[in-house]
């Protein structure tokens, strides 16, 4: 897999934010200054034919920098890299990175209007999504986005439908559950048959809708990339899963 993507493309997985507007669930960027998360994130990349297995865990802060009451800078800080896997091979040495711009002028209603960083385009419809309208609790609403997925130097554009509903509503807290799906797609590939790649994914977040932000998610996908490496039946060639977990830090 393209390093390219791998890398860069990994730490900032955590940026993201659905393009839609809300009837409740909006940002209220009139009372702060700062809104400051925690970020925990892992990607693991694991070629199952040849057991091997390649990531790391990061760490960071998500500092959402208001500008004015209709919109923000999204900046991640303090990127450490604090977990590397090489060749299945655990370290634990940190490394420091650097701070990153993602979003310019991201508005309350999770839009964003200026600069988005290349690292942070492959999956900004998945975090802090901000739905289309209200919904009950059992009620679910459907957003459909691509996703690229880089493949040998080819990117695959992933049809995906994320499926979100609200599962719990309470002291003016809305919590949702999303579960992420494409379909399969089909790989050219000479030397593998039958080649496929496809998505799937979890997400759970929290909105308080009396503060107007949002308090955390967890984010849990993969992408799998299956073929016919004995001609009978499919096998595992390459999943590629991340994990993150976003917390509400202070408002400022």
């Amino acid at each position: 897999m393209n390093k390219k993507y791998f890398f860069p493309f990994l730490l900032l997985i955590l940026i993201s934010a659905a393009k839609l507007s809300v009837n409740h669930d909006h940002w209220n960027f009139k009372d702060y200054d700062k809104i400051e998360y925690d970020l925990k994130m892992s990607a693991l990349n694991e070629v199952g034919y040849l057991n091997q297995k390649n990531g790391v865990k990061v760490s960071a802060y998500l500092i959402v920098d208001v500008i004015d009451s209709l919109s923000s800078n999204v900046l991640v800080i303090n990127k450490k890299i604090i977990e590397q896997v090489n060749d299945s091979v655990t370290t634990f040495d940190q490394i420091q990175l650097e701070d990153d711009l993602i979003f310019e002028k991201y508005t309350k209603d999770g839009n964003i209007e200026g600069k988005i960083s290349d690292e942070a385009v492959a999956l900004k419809d998945i975090l802090f999504p901000i739905l289309a309208k209200d919904i009950e609790v059992g009620e679910t609403i459907n957003e459909k986005f691509i996703i690229p997925f880089d493949l040998a130097n080819q990117v695959i554009e992933l049809e995906v439908i994320n499926v979100i509903s609200k599962t719990k509503s309470e002291n003016g807290i809305n919590t949702y559950l999303g579960t992420m799906s494409s379909p399969e797609y089909k790989i050219e590939n000479p030397q593998i048959e039958s080649m496929i790649v496809f998505f799937k994914g979890e997400t759970e977040f929290q909105f308080d809708n009396q503060k107007g932000v949002f308090l955390n998610q967890e984010t849990d996908f993969s992408f799998f990339v299956k073929g016919k490496l004995n001609k009978e039946e499919l096998s595992d060639i390459l999943t590629f899963r991340i994990k993150q977990d976003i917390k509400l830090k202070s408002l400022k």
